[in-house]
């Protein structure tokens, strides 16, 4: 629903500025669109404001330089200092701590669902949003053979999968591994508090959704209970899951694999780390928990 209220909003603005100059729908009017959105420094908008464009008013126009450019606008857009500000990462000492030692009048419901939230968001490396998206529906429990105790999740909603057609089908596994700071140890705690009746996974104690900026606020609390400074948000979760993982030998295309990484955006974090691949979450529960 969001992606199709984003394409609209472009769709409009597109249709406006069409009306104005009477020209139709045309590759190059769409090349000339995102150009224009460069120059207004919204150039990393220009793939998504060609796809809403093309998605709601012209499905069945062929592209064949589009997608190039609009890339390259991207690229040059973020290389002139535009997009987000980069974030730190949430340090293994931080995590370790809040997820051993409740911080002074954080309530009980609260940090034995957090502290299961922020493991997960490392070990599976995942954005805010995709992590509070995640449903009861959306975890299984493998007992069976070599996978016993192993956790698997479907991350259905993904920014570079907004339909799901990969999520769907897809399921990334949780390997045990040792350490008061177990992921699926909190994980057992926290779905054992809150029941395993179906509904949101991340919620609170009347069973609403935990609000979007929940994770957010989480990183911070969890930097300040170890006395850290610096830019810290729900990334620095995922940023700390690929560092770990290629701490702990993960290959980088596995940790674009299992982060859904479609760019080389994920080399800022890594520093060149990165090795074999086999056992990609264990890897990374062995540095952070082990």
């Amino acid at each position: 629903a969001s992606t199709r209220k984003t394409y609209m909003r472009w769709a409009e603005e597109f249709s406006r500025e069409l009306a104005e100059s009477g020209w139709s729908i045309t590759e190059d009017v769409l090349i000339d669109f995102a150009c224009e959105l460069y120059l207004q420094n919204r150039g990393g908008c220009a793939r998504q404001a060609v796809c809403g464009v093309r998605a709601m008013l012209a499905p069945k126009l062929k592209l064949n330089e589009t997608r190039a450019i609009c890339e390259g606008l991207s690229a040059q857009w973020r290389a002139e200092g535009g997009g987000r500000s980069q974030r730190d990462l949430m340090p293994r000492d931080a995590l370790l701590k809040f997820a051993t030692c409740r911080p002074k009048g954080y309530k009980e419901w609260d940090w034995i669902r957090d502290r299961a939230l922020a493991l997960v968001c490392t070990r599976l490396m995942l954005r805010p949003g995709e992590a509070r998206a995640l449903n009861m529906t959306d975890l299984k429990w493998n007992h069976d053979g070599a996978n016993r105790g192993w956790a698997w999740f479907r991350i259905i909603q993904k920014k570079n999968d907004q339909f799901g057609d990969e999520g769907l089908k897809k399921w990334t596994p949780i390997e045990p591994s040792l350490g008061d700071a177990s992921t699926l140890k909190a994980l057992r705690e926290w779905i054992a508090l809150r029941g395993s009746h179906e509904g949101f996974m991340w919620c609170r104690k009347d069973g609403t959704l935990i609000s979007a900026d929940h994770i957010n606020q989480l990183a911070k609390t969890i930097a300040a209970h170890s006395n850290l400074s610096g830019v810290f948000s729900g990334y620095s979760f995922r940023i700390a899951g690929a560092t770990l993982g290629a701490a702990g030998g993960m290959s980088i295309a596995t940790i674009q694999a299992v982060g859904g990484w479609k760019s080389e955006a994920v080399l800022r974090y890594l520093r060149g780390m990165g090795a074999a691949v086999e056992g990609a979450s264990s890897r990374i529960g062995s540095s952070l928990e082990g």
